[in-house]
């Protein structure tokens, strides 16, 4: 399924890692015009930052999310971990990619599985660690196969979204995924949850601010990076109006089902041990999760590990790195 052309190495250390690590920076060239149907996709060129790839033992991939680069999210918890094998990289259209055509689901899984093949993960034990819209990338990517070998799947900061009333509380009730007492989601995602392509310059302002901000926030009390602010509206009203559109396609499993699935079958082999570790960590005071539907989705999922963070930031991997970090140990040592 993964079409890689050819691997470049440009730089020895990368713009995250510490100098005393062994750290690479390279591109690889993946072809997405099967995907994309524009033959001027077809050598996009994608960036991969890896730090102590040759190192013994276990590799964490980190995956992330939304239309900026990995940079903005992962640099306080690659510096957590910069003793580990760590990959990232930075999604098509985000960082130092080439932006592409489209941004739907498959481009970013087929990027995931490019990556992998890449570092030769399936001869190796790898984990993913899966940062908001980043889970539905691990999610699809597992059950086509490009990541199926995964120890670990970390959901960071995803609600694993479903819009068909499975999740529920107590009296039978759905729980919708992400908030309704939000300024986020009033202003941010009309239309049950679906961005479009004409978001406004103000929609997109209170979309950046919500990334640093409690639910309980109001817009003026809320501040980006420039930095962030400026990566989002490189690709909008196409990467980011790609994404929830394209987690809903009927071509798609949904995350929620797969994972319970995916749990039921490792309770019933021997011992409940073999299959892949499934975790959440979340903040509980996210301006777009709806903590309510956390909790009931980690009943109805039954992951191995869930860590609630009292942190009110969407982008939890730059926030809080240090408690991060020790919630990733809790869960990697299961």
């Amino acid at each position: 399924m993964n079409k890689i052309i050819k691997t470049t190495a440009f730089a020895l250390s990368t713009i995250f890692l510490s100098a005393c690590s062994s750290s690479i920076e390279e591109t690889i060239t993946v072809d997405f015009s099967g995907i994309t149907g524009d033959e001027e996709d077809a050598n996009t060129k994608i960036a991969v930052f890896a730090n102590n790839i040759d190192q013994d033992g276990p590799c964490e991939v980190y995956v992330h999310g939304n239309s900026a680069p990995a940079s903005t999210f992962f640099t306080g918890i690659l510096e957590q971990r910069k003793d580990n094998c760590t990959i990232t990289f930075d999604m098509a259209g985000t960082g130092k990619s080439d932006d592409i055509s489209s941004y739907h689901l498959p481009i970013h899984v087929e990027t995931l599985g490019a990556v992998i093949d890449r570092f030769n993960l399936d001869n190796r034990k790898y984990s993913l660690i899966c940062w908001s819209y980043g889970g539905e990338i691990c999610t699809q990517a597992h059950f086509e196969g490009a990541a199926s070998d995964a120890t670990h799947m970390i959901y960071v900061a995803n609600p694993t979204l479903d819009f068909s009333g499975k999740i529920t509380d107590e009296f039978g009730n759905p729980i919708p995924p992400l908030r309704s007492d939000s300024f986020a989601t009033h202003e941010i995602i009309p239309n049950n949850y679906h961005l479009t392509d004409d978001l406004s310059a103000p929609q997109l302002k209170l979309l950046t601010r919500a990334f640093y901000c409690p639910h309980n926030s109001t817009v003026e009390q809320c501040n980006a990076p420039d930095s962030f602010t400026n990566a989002v509206a490189r690709t909008d009203g196409n990467f980011r109006a790609d994404i929830l559109p394209s987690i809903g396609d009927g071509d798609f499993i949904n995350a929620v089902t797969y994972l319970k699935d995916l749990q039921n079958a490792k309770k019933e082999t021997k011992g409940g041990t073999q299959g892949t570790t499934l975790c959440q960590i979340y903040g509980t005071m996210d301006a777009f999760i709806n903590t309510d539907y956390m909790r009931a989705l980690n009943s109805y999922i039954g992951y191995n590990f869930t860590a609630e963070i009292e942190t009110g930031s969407h982008s939890l991997m730059s926030t809080v790195p240090e408690t991060l970090s020790t919630a990733l140990d809790l869960c990697l040592n299961r």
